[in-house]
C-alpha cells in the first residue's frame, strides 16, 4: 500500500503548492495595482530595493536573526504602505 500511497501524497502536494502559487500571484498583482495608483511608488521602490538588498545580504552571511528581522522590517513597512495606499485609494 505504501508503494501506492506516497506517488499519489506528492501529487497531492504538488497540487497544493501550485494553488498557493497561484494565489500569491493574484495577491501580487492586486497589491501591485494598489501600490502603482500611489502617489509615491517611485521613492517606495527605492525603500523596497534596500530592504530587498539588506535581506539579501543577510541571507549571504547565513545570519539567521539578520534574515528574520529584515524581512520582518520589509513585511512591516510593506503592509503599513499598502493600507495607506488602500485608505487615500478609497477616499479619492
Amino acid at each position: 500500500p505504501d508503494a501506492l500511497v506516497r506517488p499519489v501524497e506528492r501529487v497531492e502536494q504538488r497540487v497544493r503548492i501550485v494553488a498557493l502559487h497561484e494565489d500569491i500571484d493574484a495577491a501580487a498583482i492586486q497589491v501591485a495595482g494598489i501600490h502603482y495608483r500611489s502617489e509615491d511608488w517611485v521613492t517606495r521602490v527605492v525603500q523596497e530595493q534596500k530592504e530587498h538588498r539588506a535581506i539579501v545580504r543577510a541571507l549571504e552571511q547565513k545570519d539567521a536573526e539578520a534574515v528574520s528581522r529584515a524581512i520582518s522590517q520589509h513585511i512591516k513597512r510593506g503592509s503599513t504602505s499598502l493600507l495607506e495606499d488602500v485608505e487615500r485609494s478609497q477616499n479619492t
